[in-house]
């Protein structure tokens, strides 16, 4: 459980370690996480710096893993410690490695425009090799918009997220929570 003001100074202070480490602004980075609270961190510092995000399903096999990295081009792949090995990729860093950073000062934009891509996932490519799907900010804000106009929020609302986070539903969920301010 965080408050806003605790995510977001958690959040700044890894968006600042990205930027140290070579980060920037459009940058593409790639993230194999198990679900926890490092990976929201890291979904929401990525998005502060501008940057897009392509979430890793870490059910996948290392050659599955290893089509999706050189497909997505991601300037760097951060990873979760123990996830390190999985990984073969010129530009790897580890959570641990990204703590090591002194954090930059970052200049988060005020506004982002709806078209810009906020993640890419890929498809189960049940008809070929999988595909990477941009989701722009419009997509998630339009989804949370019509979960909201569906079944409606309270301000007691708590959400229960039982799907992995490099899924969509489950990326949905973590979107919806900060957009509804719950």
């Amino acid at each position: 459980t965080w408050t806003f003001l605790e995510l977001f100074e958690e959040v700044e202070g890894i968006a600042g370690n990205l930027k140290s480490a070579g980060i920037n602004y459009g940058d593409r980075v790639a993230i194999l996480s198990p679900s926890n609270p490092q990976l929201i961190i890291a979904i929401h510092a990525c998005w502060q710096l501008g940057c897009e995000v392509v979430l890793l399903n870490e059910r996948l096999s290392n050659d599955e893993l290893a089509y999706q990295v050189r497909d997505a081009m991601p300037k760097f792949v951060l990873v979760a410690d123990k996830y390190e090995e999985r990984i073969d990729y010129k530009e790897t860093v580890s959570w641990r490695e990204l703590m090591q950073f002194d954090p930059s000062s970052i200049n988060a934009e005020e506004e982002w425009p709806l078209e810009r891509t906020m993640s890419i996932m890929y498809t189960s490519g049940t008809t070929g090799r999988p595909k990477g799907v941009r989701q722009t900010l419009g997509n998630h804000v339009t989804n949370a918009t019509s979960s909201a106009f569906n079944m409606g929020i309270d301000p007691n609302d708590v959400w229960l997220c039982t799907m992995p986070i490099f899924h969509i539903s489950g990326l949905s969920i973590v979107i919806r929570s900060v957009l509804y301010g719950m």
